[in-house]
């Protein structure tokens, strides 16, 4: 040992160490990479989750759990089953498995054959040898329908000059969903997936995904959007003002008797629009809720006309007898 210790320090004092070391690691990475690509069996734990389809007439309560199995697969494949399981989770199709209920509870298990086959489809790049969990247990309840709206939850930022020419429009604007009472109950509506679109100069027309609800069976996974949009133009206008639901034995006074519009008018409608579309009216009905305050001036406008403004916004109502 003596004389060793002495000759090592001799070999290795002649040796440049972070080039030895580095050739040391390149050479054990192609090693390494080499043996990845050959052909291994092993076992790996795979995320199964079973879920219906929108032509199940059942639905699956508990249908996440985990499978062992057998697998041959290049060492590439493999390794990134093992180190990264969650990207190898496999989702089943209920209509793809076959069940047997065990007697005395709501759980049903699946039948090993049909699993086997059910992950052999879903399985890229590896090929499954055997399924070595024994038993794959899931509970099931009968799914009801119900129909619900669709929303939006798409943000539009027009361009200056432009506007939009009606509301935003969702075909369909309603579908017929699946699910256990219990969700039904409380599910009020489906939602697109959020979008945001910015400077608008122009009709838009997309498609758009809804976002999936856990244990909700969606009939369709994305729906159509259209908006319309045209630029504008501003007009002004003088207005008279009508008072509707009026007392017939008294003579109305409305003070001031006018009011002044700001419009903004889009392209396609700017040569039609006139004081015969565009009227000013407040509600004697109001007073209920007025207490005696001022009456709100109304003016209504059809699609394709925005009212910008309107003054005064308030006017008074006294009443002379006839």
């Amino acid at each position: 040992m003596q004389n060793i210790i002495p000759y090592l320090k001799k070999v290795f004092s002649g040796i440049n160490h972070p080039v030895f070391f580095a050739v040391l690691i390149v050479s054990f990475g192609l090693w390494y990479f080499n043996q990845l690509g050959h052909i291994y069996i092993t076992t790996v734990t795979l995320p199964l989750r079973i879920e219906s389809g929108a032509d199940s007439p059942i639905g699956v309560l508990e249908n996440e759990t985990q499978v062992e199995c057998r697998v041959e697969g290049t060492g590439y494949q493999l390794l990134r089953y093992r180190a990264f399981p969650r990207s190898g989770a496999v989702i089943v199709n209920l209509r793809n498995i076959d069940l047997m209920p065990v007697a005395g509870t709501n759980r049903s298990e699946v039948t090993n054959a049909s699993l086997f086959n059910a992950l052999s489809a879903q399985l890229e790049n590896i090929r499954l040898l055997a399924v070595l969990t024994p038993r794959v247990e899931i509970v099931t309840a009968p799914f009801n329908t119900k129909r619900v709206p669709v929303r939006s939850r798409i943000t539009v930022e027009l361009a200056n000059q432009f506007m939009p020419i009606g509301e935003l429009r969702l075909s369909p604007d309603s579908v017929q969903v699946k699910s256990l009472d219990v969700l039904l109950d409380t599910l009020q509506a489906v939602y697109t997936e959020p979008r945001e679109y910015t400077d608008v100069r122009g009709n838009l027309s997309r498609r758009i995904p809804l976002e999936p609800i856990r244990d909700v069976v969606l009939p369709l996974s994305e729906v159509e959007f259209e908006l319309r949009v045209e630029e504008y133009t501003e007009i002004d206008l003088t207005l008279p003002i009508a008072l509707e639901n009026a007392p017939r034995n008294l003579k109305p006074i409305i003070l001031p008797g006018e009011v002044s519009v700001r419009l903004n008018v889009s392209r396609s409608r700017y040569a039609t629009v006139s004081t015969d579309e565009i009227r000013a009216f407040i509600d004697y009905d109001d007073r209920l809720t007025n207490r005696g305050r001022a009456f709100k001036v109304y003016v209504p406008a059809s699609e394709g006309i925005v009212v910008k403004e309107v003054t005064p916004l308030y006017v008074e109502l006294v009443f002379e007898e006839r």
